[in-house]
């Protein structure tokens, strides 16, 4: 069977989108706000990716934004709803949350977000034309907290040279963490980089941002008392 995404356009519940293609069958799919992107897969470039103005996607010019590590999607569909101008992209590898998100925006009637299953990096390399992002913002990925297990981090200089060339010049990366030693990882890769300064000063992140939004994770480690580390880095 092909690859295909079935929705049934009534109250949409997560269960209501999948992915009916196994493994040796995979390849890019861009159906009803939704893109994946098949994990071990060679031949992206093959795939006829539109312009984000296109009907396919967006189906006007407006400033885009994105957010990485969209978890459940409350931070990102929160957004949406406050800057209805603005072109969303909501960015998360696993499956199960990129369905609560999908059915958030349905369910809001939200035109202006395209959610995509898949990793970051490989939709920032194949997917992202060059200077096409205003703003991406990184929430609470994954710290890998054991040293061992850093190199899986998703904050890394082959990524900050990804978003380098997808930001346009002036445009923002913003990446929040609750884990000290990655907000440091975070400002040595950005800085590092040679493409972004920072919009603060040292020690390059602030513990709060009046109206930034909320989402799971940032109410999860609040009421655990963890200190929130906000950056911004303004590309060059």
């Amino acid at each position: 069977m092909a690859c295909q995404i079935i929705g049934r356009m009534v109250h949409i519940k997560p269960t209501d989108l999948w992915i009916p293609c196994n493994f040796e069958e995979r390849y890019p799919l861009l159906l009803d706000q939704f893109l994946y992107i098949p994990a071990h897969y060679k031949n992206h470039r093959a795939f006829n990716f539109p312009p984000f103005e296109s009907p396919a996607l967006f189906g006007r010019k407006a400033p885009l934004y994105a957010e990485f590590c969209s978890g459940n999607g409350e931070w990102i569909t929160a957004k949406a709803q406050e800057s209805p101008d603005l072109n969303w992209i909501a960015v998360e590898k696993n499956f199960d949350r990129v369905r609560r998100i999908w059915a958030k925006v349905k369910n809001l009637g939200l035109k202006n977000v395209l959610v995509v299953f898949g990793d970051a990096r490989t939709f920032s390399e194949f997917y992202l034309q060059e200077g096409s992002l205003a703003k991406i913002f990184i929430n609470f990925p994954d710290p890998w907290p054991k040293k061992r297990h850093a190199k899986h981090r998703l904050v890394q200089m082959d990524l900050a040279l990804l978003l380098q060339r997808a930001i346009e010049p002036g445009g923002e990366a913003v990446l929040v963490t609750d884990d000290p030693d990655y907000s440091q990882q975070m400002i040595a890769v950005m800085l590092g980089s040679k493409g972004f300064r920072s919009f603060w000063d040292a020690p390059y992140y602030v513990h709060e941002w009046p109206h930034f939004g909320n989402s799971f994770f940032n109410s999860l480690w609040i009421n655990k008392g963890r200190n929130i580390h906000f950056h911004r880095f303004i590309k060059i």
